[in-house]
């Protein structure tokens, strides 16, 4: 039985023989040939599945069955009351948020909430946290306040909500870069995931996903059953390009500004940031949670920075213990797992030769 699945530049997508397929919930793109020959047995039952720029089915149309299948207009088409899309049938893969994931459904597709609801059960519960639809971007600079929460639908209700044709990505309701946030605050309600991303060579990206500058507050509200989730765009999507996000560019960062040159006095508030409940999970490799930016010399001007009950997986969690005097680091039933954990003094008289570890 396969499920969920994603098959793309490949010249057979089945390749077996003497076999029974049963599938729900595939695309298939960019695909010489479905099937093997009608030489050899095999038969496929296949529905909710979405194929694309799919030259032969390989062998005869009577060897698959099924029903609420789509495809692209220049495809075969499989089973019964099979659904066609004039135009091409994925979203705009050219914006941030979709540029390393090619197969969201794009806006009015007729492949949105048709499909079966006669589907796996364990798929079903699955998809509560699985979605065709695209993430929104967080790369603006904020200076008034205010709380995002999840925005993308999910696959809930299924029996009783039909759901989307193909395969289903895990859920991001907003792709990071190079946001700030400029003496306002921004609330992360519960629930809300939030990927980072900031690859080499697509337009001009920011090595850093959110940046607190002074007045700066950041709350993250998650609970212990809806946790919010601050993961990396290359975790879920299927082409992810290398960038600053594997290059030591953190999810979180803070500035100092400094009032006159060499003055030493700062603007305040300094800002800071509260973590309740909330997932940071990445892949084996160089991901850094919070940490400097590699020519601000201010990663050290936060008032206060708190985790309550998070768990980080993987990566680097760097704080600059000299800097301003009465700042605070609370870390209270929080997990650190496979993670780097850096706090040091790299703070000098003059500020100007601050330099934070890298890894």
């Amino acid at each position: 039985m396969l499920g969920n699945c994603l098959i793309a530049g490949v010249n057979q997508a089945f390749a077996c023989t003497n076999s029974t397929v049963q599938a729900e919930h595939l695309t298939v793109d960019w695909c010489d040939i479905l099937a093997p020959p009608d030489s050899v047995s095999f038969s496929a039952a296949i529905q909710n599945s979405i194929f694309a720029r799919v030259t032969s089915l390989g062998r005869a149309a009577t060897s698959f069955s099924g029903n609420n299948n789509g495809s692209d207009g220049s495809s075969p088409t499989i089973g019964t009351a099979p659904l066609v899309d004039s135009v091409w049938p994925f979203a705009d893969p050219t914006s941030l948020a979709t540029v390393q994931g090619w197969y969201y459904l794009r806006d009015g597709s007729p492949f949105l909430s048709v499909g079966s609801t006669t589907i796996n059960s364990t798929l079903a519960a699955d998809f509560a946290q699985r979605t065709s639809f695209v993430p929104e971007l967080l790369t603006q600079d904020l200076v008034s306040s205010q709380t995002i929460a999840p925005t993308v639908p999910r696959e809930t209700g299924i029996p009783a909500n039909p759901p989307s044709l193909g395969w289903h990505y895990p859920v991001v309701d907003y792709v990071l870069n190079g946001a700030t946030v400029n003496n306002c605050t921004l609330n992360i309600d519960q629930g809300t995931v939030v990927a980072l991303t900031s690859p080499y060579g697509v337009g001009y990206t920011y090595e850093w996903g959110l940046r607190l500058n002074p007045g700066g507050r950041l709350n993250v509200w998650g609970v212990p059953t809806n946790r919010v989730v601050f993961a990396r765009l290359e975790g879920v999507q299927e082409s992810p390009y290398y960038g600053y996000q594997q290059d030591g560019g953190p999810m979180f960062t803070f500035k100092g500004v400094f009032v006159g040159s060499g003055s030493g006095t700062m603007v305040t508030p300094l800002p800071e940031a509260h973590f309740h409940f909330a997932d940071f999970p990445t892949l084996a490799g160089n991901a850094t949670h919070f940490g400097s930016l590699l020519s601000d010399t201010t990663f050290d001007c936060v008032s206060a920075l708190d985790l309550h009950s998070c768990l980080l997986q993987g990566g680097v969690f760097t704080y600059e213990v000299g800097g301003p005097q009465g700042r605070v680091l609370g870390i209270t039933n929080t997990i650190f797992e496979r993670s780097v954990v850096i706090l040091g003094d790299k703070q000098n008289d003059t500020h100007g030769n601050y330099i934070m570890p890298r890894r």
